[in-house]
């Protein structure tokens, strides 16, 4: 089975975190799918669980929120913080051959590059999902299955960003696809919520 990472800010939108696990944990099993606590043993080191789960895992699932670029007290970024969570977790996964999804929740877009430090710049070329709660059942589901078509069936989930970009567009991977798809059943349910609510 493929194994899927949760990566999210506790001060930022724990309640989706915990939505969307127990969305991933029904599909692939709760042996899969790590979340931080949830999947922690007392006592175990954090980084170098961190560490040895993203180097183990198929799949990175960024969930970003509003209050995602949270600043410390001095104005600065937790993200530029070395020893910050949410950047180990990311750069981790970057650096390997670990598909990173995006996943934007609570009205928030993705970061621009120049709000991140240069080891976590690359998310921004990674092709974001978008929750929304008035969808958010039918709109998990899709993600779902498109990782679980990935990654059971599909296109191997380490294949680097910029060889998709290189690449023809016949080439594309499946995930690739799959999320582009979504985006455009995405567009069409809100346009048919907004021509009711006219009604």
């Amino acid at each position: 089975m493929p194994s899927i990472f949760v990566s999210y800010r506790r001060s930022d939108a724990p309640g989706h975190a915990g939505r969307l696990y127990d969305g991933l944990v029904e599909r692939f099993g709760e042996a899969n799918v790590f979340k931080d606590l949830d999947s922690m043993e007392p006592g175990a080191d954090f980084e170098k669980v961190i560490r040895d789960t993203i180097a183990r895992c198929d799949v990175l699932i960024a969930i970003i929120g509003d209050n995602w670029l949270a600043r410390n007290e001095e104005g600065q970024s937790r993200l530029h913080d070395p020893d910050d969570w949410v950047r180990l977790e990311l750069a981790n996964a970057l650096s390997r051959t670990v598909r990173v999804v995006p996943v934007l929740v609570n009205g928030a877009s993705l970061p621009e590059p120049s709000d991140l430090p240069e080891d976590v710049r690359t998310l921004t070329r990674r092709h974001a999902v978008v929750l929304n709660e008035d969808v958010w059942k039918l709109q998990v589901a899709q993600l779902v299955d498109s990782l679980q078509h990935v990654l059971e069936g599909g296109s191997p989930a380490g294949r680097d960003d910029d060889d998709v970009e290189d690449a023809p567009d016949e080439e594309r991977t499946d995930l690739e696809e799959a999320l582009a798809k979504m985006a455009s059943d995405r567009h069409e349910m809100l346009k048919a919520v907004q021509q009711n609510f006219r009604q």
